[in-house]
């Protein structure tokens, strides 16, 4: 005759989005109702799952690595190993990350027409981008052109970091200003009455008072 080994599976799964950081589902603990056993132990003793599935870029991961004592992926308590046969799987699921997770700013301060243009500053908090690409508008946004202005306005500038195979593309915002440039002119001139009209053409005053600010 014959005593069977008895029989017991476990699953779990887990999705998480992509951190960039190595992340785990530790068998037991996935998302809720996903953590499933089949089979039970015998009375006095009880299973004990000691394992993980780790990944860290986006896709599925299947492979149970055992947390245990020597690496064990289960062991029996108040019984033998050897009379159970135990499978133990799980699935970590590591979706593309966005904008709930990662997040741009980008600035761009203001310079006066005719100056050389100020640089955009921009970064990420997070994720695998690359360095992002600039458009501006005129219009408070509605449309974008690839065009840095140069004409004396207000404008937005808009930072946008494509996706990768672990993220989605984010963008960010800032307004700035081209100031106008101010020039002041000045001039005097001092004449005797004539009796008829007279004149200061702006730029033929009187010696040292012709003045441009600017």
């Amino acid at each position: 005759f014959k005593i069977n080994k008895r029989v017991i599976t476990v699953t779990d799964s887990k999705s998480v989005p992509y951190s960039g950081s190595e992340q785990a589902l530790v068998i037991g603990e996935g998302d809720e109702g996903q953590y499933k056993v089949d089979g039970d132990a015998a009375k006095g003793e009880k299973l004990v799952v000691t394992a993980k599935v780790t990944g860290t870029e986006v896709g599925p991961y299947t492979q149970v690595v055992g947390t245990g004592e020597d690496g064990a992926v289960w062991s029996i308590e108040g019984g033998k190993a050897s009379n159970y046969d135990v499978t133990v799987s799980g699935t970590l699921t590591i979706t593309k990350a966005g904008a709930t997770q990662f997040q741009g700013t980008v600035s761009l301060d203001d310079w006066t027409y005719g100056e050389k243009a100020a640089t955009e500053e921009a970064s990420t908090n997070g994720g695998d981008y690359g360095d992002p690409s600039y458009t501006y508008s005129s219009d408070g946004g509605k449309t974008w052109s690839g065009d840095k202005p140069s004409d004396a306005g207000d404008y937005m500038v808009k930072a946008t970091w494509a996706a990768t195979n672990n993220c989605d593309e984010i963008y960010a915002t800032d307004t700035f200003k081209i100031n106008k440039r101010v020039i002041t002119v000045t001039d005097s001139k001092s004449v005797p009455y004539s009796g008829s009209e007279q004149a200061l053409v702006i730029g033929e005053g009187d010696e040292g008072q012709y003045k441009v600010d600017g």
